[in-house]
């Protein structure tokens, strides 16, 4: 379990950067179907009509993948908060238990220190992975390019599962794992 804590704050970090480029990608192609429209409304012949018409359909085509990929990144990153909780829970229940409740995990941890980390994170990806499904579900209704700046500024800062105090937070756990304490 104390392994997996590792495995899924990497995983959680990995997903958000790999969410940033998807953004950045929906962003682009958002802009690019924008302009296209733009100039489909100024046209006024039937050859340019049915050329701008098929350029916004392939845009739009274009634009699902990322969107997928957003609703899947999503889907992950509710795996890691919904496990962090599982384990937080079954970490809890260990406490109960006398032996358990002061079982060495390595020299350096024991199971109240488990605890803690497990309190962060949840305290940290359950607000987090809220904001995360809020830009996602938005997605679908962009009315302009301010919109999709703004929900590009939300994904990208991780208030909650990120920043100085995360990082040190998580840090001291992965010394206390590793023994370098």
């Amino acid at each position: 379990m104390s392994m997996d804590i590792r495995y899924m704050t990497k995983s959680w970090r990995s997903f958000v950067c790999k969410g940033r480029t998807a953004m950045k990608s929906i962003c682009h192609l958002r802009k690019l179907i924008s302009d296209a429209e733009y100039r489909l409304n100024n046209l006024h012949n039937e050859r340019g009509l049915r050329t701008g018409d098929k350029q916004i359909r392939v845009l739009n085509e274009r634009l699902a993948n990322p969107m997928a990929t957003m609703k899947m990144i999503l889907d992950k990153l509710l795996i890691i908060r919904d496990k962090t909780c599982q384990y937080l829970s079954t970490t809890r229940m260990c406490m109960d238990d006398e032996i358990l409740c002061n079982y060495e995990i390595t020299p350096n941890l024991r199971t109240p220190q488990l605890l803690e980390i497990l309190e962060f994170l949840r305290s940290r990806f359950d607000p987090e992975w809220e904001v995360k499904e809020m830009v996602v579900l938005a997605l679908d209704n962009i009315g302009s390019a301010e919109d999709m700046e703004m929900l590009i500024d939300a994904w990208g800062n991780c208030r909650h599962a990120g920043g100085e105090e995360f990082s040190q937070k998580l840090n001291e756990y992965l010394d206390a794992l590793m023994g370098n304490h």
